[in-house]
C-alpha cells in the first residue's frame, strides 16, 4: 500500500468516527458552533497578525486567493473566506472533502477539491495569493511526501506570494523526555529521558498520526532547496514548528 494510499484510507475511517476530533483534538466532543468559532479564532490568531505585517489591508485581502491545504470539513476554509476573496481548500479525504462540501455549501467564495496526496495539486500554477496548513503536515509518515507539497506550493503560489505553514518540531509519542532526535525519511532516532533521568534510545517509524519531524534548520534548509527564498521559521512550542515563506520574484523565479 503507498503512503497516499494509507493517508486517505486511515484519514476517511476517522472522518466516519469522529470528523471533528481528529482535525482539532483538543475537545472529542464538539458541537458545530464551537468547531467552527475555533477556526475562526485560530485564523485571527495566526494568519491576521501575518497579513497585517506585510501591511495587507482587509480591503486588499478581499482582492487576493487562498489556500488550504489538509482542509477536512473545510473549519479554516469558512474563516478564511471572510478575509479573501476567494478559498479553496483541498483534502486526501474523499469523506472529509464531502463533509466540507455539505457544511460549507452556503458560502459562495469557497471551493473543496480532492488531492492525491503524493502528486500535484490540483490548483493551477502561479493562482494562489496566500497559502496555508496547519495540524496537517505533522500527520504525513514521510518526509519526502511533504517535500513534494513543498515543491507544489512553489508551483501554485503567485510571484512573491506568501505562505505560512506547521510541521512537526519534536518526535511524536517518545517515552520520555527527548533531548535529542534525528528525523530521517520515513522514521525518527532519538534520545529520551525514560522516568525523567534514564537515558533511552529510541527508533520509531512515522505514521498517519505522529508523522514526520523537522528542526528548524531542516526546514529551513528543505525549503530553501526546493527554491524559496525568504524562508523565516519559528516555533510555537516543541511540537509547532512554522514556517513562512514568500516566493521569489519574476525576475528570480
Amino acid at each position: 500500500m503507498t503512503v497516499s494510499d494509507r493517508m486517505r484510507r486511515q484519514w476517511n475511517e476517522r472522518a466516519r468516527e469522529n470528523a471533528y476530533y481528529w482535525v482539532v483534538s483538543g475537545q472529542e466532543k464538539w458541537t458545530k458552533e464551537e468547531y467552527y468559532r475555533e477556526g475562526e479564532k485560530d485564523i485571527a490568531r495566526l494568519v491576521v497578525p501575518y497579513l497585517k505585517s506585510y501591511g495587507l489591508s482587509p480591503e486588499h485581502t478581499k482582492t487576493l486567493s487562498a489556500l488550504d491545504i489538509g482542509c477536512g470539513t473545510g473549519r479554516l476554509v469558512r474563516a478564511l473566506a471572510g478575509i479573501f476573496g476567494s478559498v479553496t481548500g483541498i483534502d486526501i479525504s474523499e469523506e472529509m472533502i464531502r463533509r466540507a462540501k455539505e457544511e460549507n455549501r452556503s458560502i459562495m467564495n469557497a471551493h473543496f477539491l480532492l488531492a492525491s496526496g503524493t502528486g500535484p495539486l490540483p490548483v493551477h500554477d502561479h493562482s494562489i495569493d496566500f497559502c496555508f496548513s496547519y495540524m496537517v503536515f505533522q500527520h504525513i509518515p514521510s518526509k519526502e511526501v511533504i517535500r513534494k507539497y513543498f515543491c507544489e506550493l512553489l508551483r501554485v503560489l503567485k510571484p512573491e506570494g506568501l505562505a505560512k505553514i506547521q510541521v512537526r518540531g519534536a518526535p511524536g509519542d517518545p517515552p520520555g523526555r527527548v533531548v535529542w532526535f534525528k528525523g530521517f525519511a520515513s522514521f525518527y532516532l532519538a534520545l529520551t529521558l525514560w522516568r525523567g533521568w534514564l537515558p533511552l534510545p529510541w527508533l520509531r517509524p512515522y505514521d498517519t498520526v505522529y508523522g514526520a519531524c523537522f528542526t528548524d534548520a531542516e526546514l529551513k534548509s528543505t525549503l530553501m532547496e526546493v527554491g524559496f527564498r525568504q524562508v523565516e521559521t519559528f516555533r510555537e512550542n516543541d511540537r509547532y514548528l512554522w514556517a513562512t515563506v514568500r516566493s521569489p520574484a519574476p525576475d528570480h523565479a
